[in-house]
């Protein structure tokens, strides 16, 4: 699971990516699978030949790429793979997403007044910010 799987799904090639990136997108809250229901929700995951190992032939069931949908955080997530190389495990560049967009709830910072959000994505990404080349050129002349 790479960050190459998420350029793949936002580019509609699903056959490149295994379907447990699917799940662990959906249990994150990046994707949504169309078809949940209260029956379907403890295994909707498992692929056919699992469930015959596990469940009663009665529950065979798995999921389609088709009936994933992808959701708002979703096209956050795609706006931070510019930081990260492709061969970056997914896991890193979810759990950066998850916890900038669980500071976007926080309010502000009492100490500083910056937006919680604006400080925990500074704190993951700030490095990358461009920097005004100018002060640098003429020796850091405060303006």
């Amino acid at each position: 699971m790479t960050v190459q799987d998420i350029i793949h799904i936002s580019a509609g090639k699903f056959n490149a990516v295994h379907k447990s990136v699917g799940v662990l997108l959906h249990d994150t809250g990046f994707m949504r699978y169309k078809k949940l229901t209260a029956d379907n929700y403890d295994y909707w995951y498992y692929e056919v030949s699992d469930i015959k190992k596990d469940k009663p032939n009665k529950n065979n069931f798995t999921y389609d790429w088709t009936d994933m949908e992808l959701t708002r955080k979703f096209d956050f997530l795609l706006s931070l793979t510019k930081y990260h190389s492709e061969e970056t495990n997914i896991h890193k560049i979810i759990n950066n997403a998850l916890n900038i967009l669980a500071a976007g709830n926080d309010g502000r910072n009492m100490i500083t007044g910056r937006l919680c959000y604006d400080e925990v994505f500074d704190m993951y990404y700030g490095k990358h910010k461009p920097k005004v080349s100018q002060l640098e050129l003429f020796g850091g002349i405060n303006c």
